[in-house]
C-alpha cells in the first residue's frame, strides 16, 4: 500500500484561454480555490466579457453559482478535495460558464 503525498498541490484552472495557478492543501475542499479563481476572473474579465455591448457594459459576478468546474470531463463539487479526486501536482481544471436562460432588458 503506497502512502498518499501530503502537503500542497499546484492546480491550474482555465477559463476561455485564461489560466491561473493555485497552491492548496490536498486535504482542503476546493471551494476556497474556486472562489479565489472566480474573484480573480471577475476582475480580469469584467471589462472584456461583454465589450460587444459598447457603452452598455454588463457586469456579472463570476462565482461558483455561475461557473462549473471539471477535471477530465467530470464535474467537481466544491466540497471535494484534491486528495479525494486523486489529483496530481499540475493537474488542470476546466471552468465553464453555466448556461442560464434569461432575458436582458436594457432601460
Amino acid at each position: 500500500m503506497t502512502e498518499e503525498p501530503k502537503g500542497k498541490i499546484h492546480i491550474n484552472i482555465t477559463y476561455e484561454k485564461q489560466s491561473v495557478t493555485f497552491a492548496t492543501k490536498r486535504e482542503k475542499p476546493l471551494l476556497k480555490v474556486f472562489n479565489a479563481f472566480s474573484e480573480r476572473l471577475n476582475i480580469d474579465a469584467s471589462s472584456s466579457l461583454f465589450s460587444s455591448l459598447g457603452r452598455h457594459l454588463l457586469r456579472i459576478a463570476l462565482t461558483t453559482d455561475v461557473l462549473r468546474f471539471f477535471l477530465n470531463e467530470r464535474r467537481i463539487r466544491p466540497e471535494e478535495t484534491p486528495a479525494e479526486l486523486e489529483m496530481e501536482d499540475g493537474d488542470e481544471i476546466d471552468a465553464v460558464l453555466m448556461q442560464v436562460k434569461s432575458t436582458l432588458v436594457v432601460c
